[in-house]
């Protein structure tokens, strides 16, 4: 019996060991032609088991910096994450750029992806959809 026991726990570490390095990555496409190529056309995004971003890339736009990357939200109906770039203008000034992706999971995983200029009323809107990959 002892060694029935030992075996069931392993079992049951390794499967909750496999849960947590799984995780979750989706390819998203986007109708970004209003945008004036503030938001990419097309997006990939993973999350690991521990629900944080580990990619974020658009073949189309610049790299991402995962570091400025924050996971808002991770349920089952929502995956929304928030990156704030900042930009330098061609007359110096410095902008700061709002990014919030939204994919929801439960609407065969629809994505709405919001770009904000802050301290300006300038906002893009991007809507699409999303293949999970895993």
């Amino acid at each position: 019996m002892k060694g029935q026991n030992k075996f069931l726990i392993a079992v049951t570490f390794s499967l909750l060991s496999f849960g947590v390095i799984a995780g979750e990555s989706y390819t998203c496409e986007l109708d970004a032609k209003k945008s004036r190529g503030w938001i990419p056309s097309k997006i990939a995004i993973s999350f690991n088991g521990d629900k944080q971003i580990t990619r974020l890339y658009a073949p189309d736009y610049v790299d991402y910096d995962l570091d400025k990357v924050k996971v808002l939200r991770y349920t089952k109906d929502f995956r929304e994450v928030q990156y704030k770039e900042f930009l330098d203008n061609v007359d110096g000034a410095a902008r700061t750029t709002l990014h919030t992706i939204t994919i929801l999971p439960k609407l065969n995983n629809k994505i709405v992806y919001v770009m904000k200029f802050i301290n300006f009323s300038n906002h893009y809107n991007a809507r699409g959809t999303c293949k999970k990959m895993t």
